[in-house]
């Protein structure tokens, strides 16, 4: 089953077409009609969007979203970034093992600059992906 997010638009835009709307494989976006004020993204399916309403969407790929909402914020994000401190995630979780079904307490990583598909720069934001020409042979 396919979800669709239709957006409002509230003023004329000269570079929105809406040839590909509700069209499958093409952007949507994820804010609607609120505008995104900073985004944070430490690696693939794991960023942070601050909004201008207040509100945060943030996507951690392997952490239960309950705790996410509840412990992780923006601002975490960014400390990670800026300091390349590491996070771990600690809840509780039912798994079955042969029929049985019982509560486990999982700990996992849950926010981490280390990317191990880019090439971090001096910077310490801009990334290359590995193999690229301009990364000399002894970095």
């Amino acid at each position: 089953m396919l979800i669709y997010l239709t957006l409002v638009i509230t003023h004329l835009c000269i570079h929105y077409s809406r040839v590909n709307e509700k069209r499958v494989g093409c952007f949507k976006s994820e804010t609607a009609e609120i505008s995104p004020l900073q985004f944070i993204g430490l690696r693939p399916k794991l960023y942070s969007i601050l909004l201008s309403k207040g509100v945060n969407k943030m996507t951690c790929k392997g952490v239960k979203k309950g705790y996410v909402t509840k412990h992780v914020r923006h601002s975490m994000f960014l400390r990670t970034l800026r300091n390349h401190v590491k996070t771990t995630a600690t809840f509780q979780n039912f798994q079955s093992k042969n029929h049985i079904i019982r509560t486990v307490e999982i700990t996992k990583s849950c926010l981490s600059a280390a990317d191990d598909k880019r090439y971090i720069l001096s910077c310490g934001e801009k990334t290359l992906p590995y193999g690229h020409y301009s990364i000399s042979k002894n970095a």
